[in-house]
């Protein structure tokens, strides 16, 4: 349910989705004193509503009023989703009522989106659908059949390439690569970064914040996507000397006033783009992206054969899922170390 807002009289005023079938728009207003009244007034018509209008509702009511439920408990960047998916899939059942959605008219949605569509596309779509007919009391008998897994290559780029990357580069992006290669920092992490983050004497640097486009695309500052994102890390001699000279080169004191904090003043959109025009001048071949520097880090631990548990917390990670079946792909210098070794015990 979305949250009251206080109105210009100063009164508190709730707008729910209810469905089409109960008002016109399908939004019901809920006006009271004080913000609890209000909120606990809709509540309570959808409560008491909801089992005679559920099954009347069609899909694309039942989704809308799922995700409005949860517009300010989960992340932008999850609802930015969820209204993704909202506009583009399943359109042939979106008119369909809840009580006459079949398993077959799923099924058939999902054969037909399988050939244009990739299986975590569909799967998410199914994931939001199941949700939404759950807020109903309603589930579907029978199990549905995704597409097939795609075995995804991940590009790890060399030492040589990244090289390549920071001799083509500028000196905002350079701090950027670095920030990546050197920290595994995510794009919108580097973006939220500020000087006040960056502590020179002990060789750290706080994460605790990151950039994401809200469902309306528009870049806000909001906590990392986990508890374990937040995090202090150390930082290599490399980044420590750059971030350094970095502070103190001229252009800084040319930022704009509210960027005089911001390390990278820049959008994640912007990060990406820069990019791409940087892999292109420095030829190299294979798709490198700004990610594949944060595997590259994440390798760089595991050829070191540092524990898990310090590789989660540099990388941000909750558990060592993440670790252990994306990111444990040696570089292949480090494997042919390996190879090497085992060609020298048997000689």
């Amino acid at each position: 349910m979305a949250t009251a807002k206080k109105t210009k009289e100063g009164n508190w005023r709730v707008l729910a989705y209810v469905g089409k079938g109960v008002t016109k728009s399908g939004y019901k207003s809920f006006t009271a004193a004080t913000k609890r009244d209000a909120e606990a007034m809709a509540s309570k018509f959808l409560l008491d509503n909801k089992h005679s209008t559920a099954e009347d509702l069609t899909v694309r009511e039942a989704v809308r009023r799922y995700i409005d439920s949860k517009s300010n408990v989960l992340s932008p960047a999850t609802i930015r989703g969820y209204e993704t998916i909202y506009r583009n899939s399943f359109s042939g059942i979106m008119s369909v009522k809840l009580k006459n959605l079949t398993v077959e008219n799923i099924q058939s949605e999902i054969n037909r989106e399988a050939t244009t569509k990739g299986r975590k596309t569909i799967q998410n779509a199914c994931a939001l659908l199941h949700s939404s007919l759950a807020a109903q009391d309603i589930s579907l008998p029978g199990k549905l059949t995704l597409p097939q897994k795609e075995k995804k290559e991940i590009v790890i780029p060399t030492a040589e390439e990244i090289d390549q990357l920071m001799q083509t580069a500028d000196e905002d992006m350079k701090i950027v690569i670095l920030l990546a290669s050197a920290a595994g920092l995510r794009r919108s992490e580097i973006c939220a970064l500020q000087w006040s983050d960056f502590d020179s004497e002990t060789e750290t640097l706080r994460i605790d914040r990151a950039i994401v486009p809200d469902k309306n695309g528009v870049f806000i500052t909001k906590a990392p996507k986990s508890t374990a994102g937040k995090r202090a890390i150390h930082i290599p001699p490399s980044l420590l000397l750059a971030l350094n000279n970095y502070k103190i080169r001229p252009s800084v004191t040319d930022r704009p006033a509210k960027d005089e904090d911001s390390i990278i003043p820049l959008t994640p959109n912007m990060l990406t783009s820069r990019f791409s025009h940087i892999v292109h001048g420095a030829n190299i071949d294979r798709r490198v992206t700004l990610h594949s520097l944060r595997h590259y880090y994440a390798s760089v631990m595991l050829a070191l054969n540092i524990p898990d548990k310090y590789a989660m917390e540099n990388m941000g990670h909750a558990t060592n899922i993440m670790l252990k079946n994306v990111y444990q792909h040696l570089m292949d210098d480090a494997r042919k170390r390996f190879n090497d070794s085992i060609d020298d015990y048997y000689k």
